[in-house]
């Protein structure tokens, strides 16, 4: 069984969209940090050794500029650690909820930066709530999670397709603009409640970050493809001048050929079905498509 388990992981991985690939490296890290910390236990006493502590801290985000300015890196790496059972898959859902809707509507390319966009923004407001909100906020020195990428990815989701429905447990049919609203009055309430404040903050400024991607990506805007390369962990491609010009969601880009693809899909089932049988994705698809 763990070797069939195994097995699937590496194949998900090696043969998986960027989306499983972040999923799997989150969960991975966490399942590496509870066995280390389980044999550092064992071999003191019960409690915590010092060199897990050590590491934890070597990429947890410490909100103080004097200390993270020496340890840049940890405004990326905060997001792959997490607290326990509950936090990572709580985290892991959203990922996995709104980045499969964002990346059927904007390409799955963007997923990663959008993802380490909102990490980076969510950190460094993170830093700035430390440094100037008074101290009765009780807003914490340190952040973990991968809330506020997720955070970026819902709300661009939203952005760009309000009235997505998702059908939730117990609730029912409910469109993706309200969820969003309720997450972000849920951070607006542990603010004033002064309960994970500093974590609100992260990720209210992560949301505004993937409300602002997709904003420019609907007005002509887009991310440089050397960056996507970088973030999506491809090598540049030898070629002529870079091209920094930034470009439209309706231009040609590296993804044309999928797009075009999904397009002769939708078009031969409205053919056959009609316009009513397309999801609410693929309707948005059509109409940003035709744009």
């Amino acid at each position: 069984m763990v070797t069939s388990i195994f097995d699937d992981i590496k194949n998900g991985f090696r043969l998986g969209n960027n989306l499983l690939r972040l999923i799997y490296f989150i969960g991975g890290v966490f399942l590496f940090f509870i066995i280390l910390k389980i044999i550092g236990m064992m071999t003191n006493g019960g409690y915590n050794p010092p060199w897990y502590d050590f590491l934890f801290n070597s990429f947890r985000l410490n909100g103080d500029i004097n200390y993270w300015i020496y340890r840049p890196w940890t405004l990326i790496t905060y997001a792959f650690l997490h607290s326990g059972f509950l936090h990572v898959i709580f985290n892991l859902l959203i990922l996995y909820w709104f980045g499969v809707i964002l990346a059927d509507l904007i390409g799955e390319k963007r997923l990663l930066p959008y993802f380490f966009i909102g990490t980076l923004v969510g950190g460094l407001v993170f830093s700035l709530a430390f440094h100037f909100l008074p101290s009765g906020f009780n807003q914490g020195q340190f952040l973990i999670g991968s809330s506020a990428g997720a955070m970026a990815l819902m709300f661009a989701a939203a952005t760009i397709t309000p009235d997505y429905t998702l059908h939730l447990i117990i609730l029912g049919p409910v469109k993706l603009k309200w969820i969003a609203f309720v997450y972000f009055i849920i951070d607006l309430s542990a603010i004033s409640m002064s309960s994970n404040t500093g974590g609100a903050i992260s990720h209210i400024g992560a949301a505004l970050s993937g409300i602002l991607l997709i904003k420019g990506l609907q007005a002509g805007y887009d991310l440089p493809n050397w960056l996507y390369d970088i973030l999506n962990l491809k090598l540049p491609k030898k070629s002529n001048k870079i091209k920094s010009k930034i470009v439209s969601i309706n231009t040609k880009s590296n993804d044309d050929f999928n797009q075009e693809t999904k397009l002769n899909f939708i078009l031969e089932k409205v053919r056959q079905k009609g316009y009513e049988s397309l999801s609410q994705a693929e309707k948005d698809f059509l109409k940003y498509y035709k744009a």
